[in-house]
């Protein structure tokens, strides 16, 4: 029998390092860079860029469509 796995979930409050964002969301590059420019606010330590939930939750709440399906 196949155990059913939680899928991961975007927390506010933490900091997610860009590749693994990129990765919880299944957005690729292209996407993001679109994202970006759309109000998606990246911060960047060095060479890594950090996504934090806050900022997604806030950019899902001020760009993500509702579907009343």
């Amino acid at each position: 029998m196949a155990v059913a796995q939680a899928l991961p979930v975007i927390q506010a409050g933490v900091s997610y390092p860009l590749p693994v964002f990129m990765k919880l969301v299944n957005m690729g590059r292209h996407a993001i860079r679109v994202a970006r420019r759309n109000g998606l606010d990246v911060r960047y330590v060095g060479n890594q860029g950090f996504v934090t939930g806050d900022a997604w939750l806030k950019y899902l709440e001020e760009h993500g469509e509702q579907s009343f399906r």
